[in-house]
């Protein structure tokens, strides 16, 4: 076998007995390259996604507890009326002081091993630097309560909050 000119990397047989063709290990390099570009391409989609996860949330689910109520207790509306549970608002407000979602508490809330508990669900959140949870009582006497928030320590999270107040 001649050579003709340098050659570098594995050497490849030239001579094929039979005439058979000979292997192509280029392609399945070629191949195998293209396979793993496409992989490493999914892999940077999913891990931008899950880091900036956190700037286009979509939703955030607050649980409010009544910190004073028993566990065994009554969650019943009337058990609640005029208090800071009966029609509070709860809002979410981007860095600007922009509420940009805000629900009303009604009705009863649900037992729970912490209390009587109210679940609202604040969707379609926009990105922010920052987040402010407003809860606003108009029960007597009428209350407000704010929680301050960064987008990773919502995200953190999983944009779940369990926020506790007395009635």
């Amino acid at each position: 076998m001649s050579t003709v000119g340098v050659q570098s990397g594995p050497a490849v047989n030239a001579d094929v007995a039979g005439g058979a063709r000979p292997r192509r290990p280029r392609r399945r390099v070629a191949a195998l390259g293209a396979a793993l570009v496409g992989l490493l391409g999914v892999v940077i989609v999913v891990t931008s996604s899950v880091v900036s996860g956190h700037e286009t949330p979509g939703a955030l689910t607050v649980a409010i507890t009544d910190a004073g109520s028993p566990t065994d207790g009554s969650c019943s509306a009337e058990d609640y009326a005029g208090s800071f549970f009966d029609g509070a608002e709860v809002a979410l407000l981007d860095a600007e002081g922009t509420v940009v979602d805000s629900r009303v508490i009604t009705g009863a809330g649900q037992p729970s091993k912490n209390g009587c508990l109210w679940t609202v669900e604040l969707v379609d959140v926009p990105g922010s630097d920052a987040y402010t949870l407003r809860l606003r009582g108009t029960g007597v006497p009428p209350r407000e309560h704010t929680f301050h928030y960064t987008p990773e320590a919502l995200a953190e999270r999983s944009w779940n909050l369990w926020v506790t107040v007395f009635a």
